[in-house]
């Protein structure tokens, strides 16, 4: 199982800022299309009167995003991760320019309806293989660079925030259906997103991420300084392609059942419990983090974009604090997930007006630490789930924990759409 091959042996890179940088960005587009989807979605509110929006953002876009990454695992091995990356990002771009034109330019809101459900379908579907692509191709890069992706996640989420902010002050809404300042606004956020798709493409392309997947029946390509492709297997010198060739007759296993059980095991505390922390967050935000606003600030507009980037800051700050400053391990993220649930209740107590918890430094205090947490532990999870896998586990583990996390993103997101929205039907 090449257990002889270490992490000095695996090519490094020569510009390990250039690295970090793409996985950044890459990081910032994996989630850039739901984000703007969850920006703009008063547009579709009001452009398509009469049917269940949430609905788009909680099942129909989470949804297909976990079926195609569990089939993405299942039979996408045997390609290369960067040219899937690169072919989802030409559709996630054509489609996330199309989206918010239907319901301008369709009269009916029906076929509106259809087109951006449909739309929203093969944009999830295509967004979810680019993803596990990422979580992969970030694993299998020497140096583990899934951290580095997850931040990218949070800063997104900063970025369309400060976006919201602008939006709100050039295209006011008046909560009228033909106001186009709603469209002009869902324009400017999924134009960004085109944008960011097409701006990481070009640096993926024309990168020289090291990526080095050592399991010798995968064929993967990539750019590595003083490296040689040989059978599609990137190596560094002869002695560790000669060492691969010599173990694959022992490489019957290799994405077989009993290897995938290997690596689900692998990740227990650290798969679940990541899925854990998506589904505490998913299970609140935004939506009981929204009920009963901030008293001092009278707009709900605004009321919304500080509870959201209070999140977004506290999250991504923590991401990025994670990957200097590192101090739990395995077994402590676990726990630490378990003690977040604490935060849970102390939203759900708010929500429902309870004296102490619904003050409005309270409130805030709170959604600073949700957001602290949900930032530092995922990001510590997938750091010690990746670390701890050997190097030939490495790409199949980061993708394992994509799913662990899409997962928890789904159930949360379900959970609050069929249970908990309906503790608030009065309110």
């Amino acid at each position: 199982m090449l257990d002889g091959i270490s992490e000095q042996q695996v090519p490094k890179s020569s510009h390990p800022g250039w690295t970090y940088s793409t996985f950044l960005l890459l990081g910032v587009t994996m989630v850039f299309p739901w984000n703007s989807l969850v920006t703009a979605l008063d547009y579709f509110i009001v452009k398509l009167p009469c049917h269940d929006v949430d609905f788009l953002v909680s099942i129909l876009s989470n949804g297909p995003l976990f079926v195609t990454s569990i089939l993405t695992i299942l039979f996408g091995y045997c390609f290369s991760d960067r040219k899937v990356i690169l072919i989802s990002m030409i559709a996630m771009t054509l489609l996330t320019v199309t989206l918010p034109l239907f319901p301008q330019l369709l009269n009916n809101p029906e076929s509106s309806w259809i087109c951006v459900s449909v739309t929203i379908l093969i944009l999830s579907a295509a967004n979810g293989i680019m993803q596990l692509c990422c979580f992969g191709l970030a694993g299998a890069t020497p140096g583990n660079y899934t951290a580095t992706l997850n931040t990218g996640s949070g800063v997104s989420g900063v970025s369309i925030s400060i976006v919201r902010a602008v939006s709100l002050i050039i295209f006011p809404t008046n909560g009228n259906s033909e106001d186009t300042n709603y469209f002009y606004g869902s324009l400017l956020y999924f134009g960004l997103g085109a944008i960011s798709l097409v701006s990481s493409g070009i640096l993926l392309k024309f990168s020289s991420v090291p990526y080095c997947d050592i399991r010798s029946k995968t064929l993967q390509e990539g750019i590595c300084a003083d490296s040689r492709i040989k059978s599609g297997i990137m190596v560094q010198n002869q002695d560790l392609h000669e060492r691969m060739i010599a173990t694959e007759e022992d490489e019957e296993e290799c994405y077989s059942l009993q290897y995938f059980m290997r690596i689900h095991n692998s990740l227990l505390l650290t798969g679940y419990g990541n899925c854990i922390v998506f589904i505490q967050t998913m299970m609140i935000f935004p939506g009981v983090l929204l009920k009963g606003g901030i008293g001092f600030i009278n707009s709900i507009a605004w009321q919304v974009w500080i509870i959201t980037t209070l999140f977004n800051l506290t999250d991504t700050l923590s991401r990025a604090t994670s990957e200097r400053y590192m101090i739990l391990t395995e077994k402590t993220t676990f726990v630490a997930t378990m003690c977040r649930w604490a935060l849970i209740i102390a939203s759900f107590l708010s929500a429902f007006r309870i004296p102490f918890f619904h003050n409005d430094a309270v409130k805030i205090l709170n959604i600073c630490l949700i957001g602290l947490t949900n930032g530092y532990i995922s990001n510590c999870q997938l750091t010690i789930g990746v670390n701890k896998a050997k190097n030939s586990d490495r790409r199949i583990t980061s993708k394992f924990l994509c799913i662990f996390y899409v997962f928890g993103v789904l159930l949360g997101s379900i959970i609050a759409s069929f249970g908990i929205v309906h503790l608030f039907e009065d309110s």
